[in-house]
């Protein structure tokens, strides 16, 4: 798993807490009704996942990017 993908899901984790903790379920077509279901669930929860993966690999190419540039002008 790559280091976006980690963070995203931590990220994930930390918005699955705020939902529980102010009582609120994103409604999912995905859901069977279980108890157990997360208040994110289902492809809400990866589409969620996945855009936030997206903007954080950007964000490091971009950084990424910078780095190189400025080690070039310095050698």
């Amino acid at each position: 798993m790559n280091r976006a993908r980690e963070v995203a899901i931590a990220v994930c984790d930390k918005f699955e807490e705020l939902l529980d903790a102010k009582d609120i379920t994103i409604p999912s077509a995905d859901r069977e009704g279980r108890e157990e279901e997360a208040r994110l669930y289902g492809s809400e929860y990866y589409q969620l996942e996945d855009t936030i993966t997206d903007i954080l690999a950007k964000v490091m190419r971009a950084e990424r990017k910078m780095l190189r540039e400025r080690l070039k002008r310095c050698s």
